[in-house]
This record gives structure tokens, C-alpha cells and sequence, in this order.
């Protein structure tokens, strides 16, 4: 809300023509439900399961229904094979799809996205792309997504609008623009490049995961590069080691 990230200085904002701020947190979740683009951010709890269930409680949804909920959810987003990892051990991707989880489970008819896929490998943000597809098809959600990466939407968005930063007015744009992407060329590199960072035989674990083993590499100066990988492969942990 403004009130923790600017103020308000004009006009209202409105829920289905009311003005929300008088309107209770926990009655704004059960119709609003935000996924922010730091998924740590959102997390109270241990366990994927208990984090979503933590945010049923919030929103007071009776408790004979919590469980199966928590249950459903975990399944429809594949999370059951770390349902018992302590979620401060996922990788940057695992962790959005939690976050991911929660909002669906809270089963708001109004999802906002922030980014949501900055941590995310191109198949998962696919696949989460596709989950968001389904909702709104399925169950009429509506759905708003902040991103600064157009790919992927070409087939999924209804409307596409424009922050423009030098009139601070939000603009339709046609949707062309999600077809006209530039492609990415790679740059293969040398094989013995120079560099004043580097590793040898780094060995990288996650609680009982091993992330990296025996990895030597020297990161070549004066360049730009690409760390590509699936989810939970231990790219944001390489950074942090």
C-alpha cells in the first residue's frame, strides 16, 4: 500500500468502488494478494507448508479447511519433494514458487505480480506463466503483472500498458510490442580467459544439498556474461558464496 512505499497525494483508490484504506488488512488479502519480487519478503514461517498455512490463518479461513488447501496447493505447483526443507535453503526460483503457492491458495480474486519471475529459469517462468493462464480461464481471476522482461506474454496478456517515467501516466500500448523482441546473440567466449575473479575447486553445499562440486573458473574481465541453470542449480548461491 502507499502508506509503506510513498504517499498519497491525489485521489482515491478503490475496491469494487469503495475506498480501500478503511478496509482491514486481512479483509483486503481475501480480494487482493500481491506477490512481491523478493519472495523473503513474504516468509514468517519454516516450511512451505506452514507458510501457507500461516496465510489461511491470516485471512481467518476456517481451519478444517486449511489443510486441505495447503494439501491441494502444494500438488498443483509440485512443492510436496521440499515440503519439509526449511525455505531459507531454496534456491531463488523454489522460493517464488512458494510465494506463488501461498497467493494461490488464499484464492483471491485479484492477484498482483511484482516482478515475479526475476529468480526464476525460463521453463519455470513458463510453467508459472501457464498456472497464471489457467486461473484466470478457469476461475476468472484477474490478474496484473509488473515486469520489465516482455518475453513469453505474446500469447498470454489481454491488454499491455506502459509506466511512462517522464509524464508519470500509465498508457495502453498495442500488443505488437511483445513480438517485436530483440533475440539474444550468445558470445561463446575464450577458454583460458583473464580475470581478476575466479574459483578453484569450489565446493558449494545448501543444508544436505551439494550445489557445486570441484568447480574451477575465472570470470573474464571487461565483459558481460550470462549464469544460465535451472532452479535450485545454485546460481544465487554462487553469488552469495
Amino acid at each position: 500500500m502507499p502508506k509503506f512505499g510513498g504517499i498519497v497525494t491525489g485521489g482515491q483508490i478503490l475496491l469494487d468502488g469503495q475506498d480501500i484504506q478503511p478496509v482491514a488488512p486481512f479483509e483486503r488479502a481475501k480480494r487482493v494478494a500481491m506477490l512481491f519480487q523478493n519472495p523473503d519478503r513474504q516468509f514468517a514461517m519454516r516450511t512451505a507448508p506452514e507458510q501457507i498455512a500461516f496465510a489461511l490463518e491470516n485471512i481467518q479461513l476456517p481451519a478444517e479447511q486449511i489443510q486441505d488447501r495447503v494439501a491441494d496447493v502444494m500438488t498443483r505447483l509440485n512443492l510436496t519433494a521440499f515440503a519439509e526443507q526449511d525455505l531459507m535453503t531454496l534456491s531463488g526460483g523454489e522460493k517464488q514458487r512458494v510465494a506463488l503457492a501461498t497467493i494461490l491458495a488464499m484464492d483471491s480474486d485479484i492477484i498482483l505480480l511484482d516482478e515475479p519471475f526475476a529468480n526464476v529459469d525460463p521453463q519455470a517462468r513458463q510453467t508459472l506463466l501457464h498456472d497464471l493462464q489457467a486461473l484466470q480461464q478457469t476461475q476468472g481471476k484477474t490478474i496484473v503483472i509488473s515486469d520489465h522482461d516482455l518475453s513469453g506474454y505474446a500469447e498470454l496478456v489481454d491488454n499491455l500498458y506502459v509506466l511512462e517515467a517522464t509524464t508519470g501516466t500509465l498508457q495502453s500500448a498495442s500488443l505488437t510490442r511483445l513480438t517485436n523482441l530483440a533475440p539474444v546473440v550468445p558470445f561463446t567466449g575464450h577458454p583460458n580467459p583473464a580475470g581478476d575473479l575466479g574459483w578453484r575447486q569450489l565446493h558449494v553445499s545448501v543444508g544436505e544439498r551439494t550445489l557445486l562440486t570441484g568447480t574451477t573458473f575465472t570470470v573474464p574481465s571487461q565483459q558481460i556474461g550470462l549464469i544460465s541453470g535451472s532452479n535450485g542449480i545454485g546460481k544465487s548461491t554462487l553469488f552469495k558464496a
